[in-house]
């Protein structure tokens, strides 16, 4: 039974993930997304399909060319985010933090940011940390530093770009209360830089919102695989499924079958 919603959990995550990616580019491509929905168009439909296509065929054939699209994606993940830290730093403003008070929503509000607000896909790069620990060299001490500067990192980033965001938004733009902002902001780090008169920067924060999910979703096209490999390696699923391809050492038939899901559901 758990083999089975890992398998759910990790497959639907390629997919919401490409998604994702999808959605931000609507922003410069506006055809990839039905008028007035979040819904893909035909094309938008397609787009999604062929991203799919790169990640398995990247996945397909060597492991090193995972890894090599992988850490040129984690490049962008973090220079983008610090990039935005240190220029809206620069308009910081320090009164704006006591606006409307401290946490005016309440913990609803937290929760609302973790969850519908999307920042509880940042620690979800931590599970397949876990899924290829049998790929790792000295996995007993790779794996619990890896984890460890993971949590510890996003947890960094976040809190400047949080920072960051509140300080440089104009002190005016606070009359109205947080809410108002929120219905000015639809994009919130394009648009405050659009704000501050910055287009490079707004163009680099969606360039890294199209980069980034994409680059999730390619890291959970080669975590899955595995997860279904061990799943048929211990009894519990199809033992076609434990099938290695000895030139690549990749679990092709597990990738397929990763693949078709994630079609599935897009």
């Amino acid at each position: 039974l758990l083999g089975f919603i890992t398998l759910i959990a990790f497959s639907s995550l390629i997919s919401i993930e490409i998604v994702a990616a999808r959605q931000y580019a609507a922003a410069w491509f506006p055809a990839l997304t039905q008028p007035g929905s979040s819904s893909p168009t035909l094309l938008g439909w397609v787009v999604q399909f062929l991203l799919l296509c790169f990640f398995f065929a990247l996945n397909y054939y060597s492991v090193k060319t995972f890894a090599r699209s992988n850490n040129f994606i984690s490049v962008l993940k973090f220079l983008v985010p610090l990039l935005v830290v240190v220029t809206l730093f620069a308009f910081f403003k320090p009164e704006n933090l006591h606006a409307q008070g401290i946490a005016p929503f309440g913990m609803s509000g937290v929760e609302a940011a973790i969850s519908a607000g999307g920042i509880i896909f940042a620690y979800l790069g931590l599970t397949p940390i876990i899924s290829v620990a049998s790929e790792v060299q000295k996995p007993q001490r790779t794996i619990p530093i890896a984890l460890i500067l993971s949590v510890v990192l996003s947890t960094i980033i976040y809190v400047l770009l949080q920072l960051a965001f509140l300080g440089s938004i104009p002190t005016e733009m606070l009359n109205g209360g947080w809410a108002e902002v929120s219905k000015q902001f639809s994009l919130p780090y394009r648009d405050i830089a659009i704000t501050l008169g910055m287009g490079w920067l707004a163009f680099m924060v969606i360039s890294d919102a199209i980069i980034s999910p994409s680059g999730t979703g390619n890291i959970y096209m080669n975590a899955t695989p595995r997860v279904i490999y061990g799943w048929a390696k211990a009894g519990t699923f199809f033992k076609a499924f434990t099938h290695i391809d000895k030139a690549s050492g990749i679990p092709r038939p597990a990738l397929w079958l990763t693949f078709g899901l994630s079609i599935f559901w897009t």
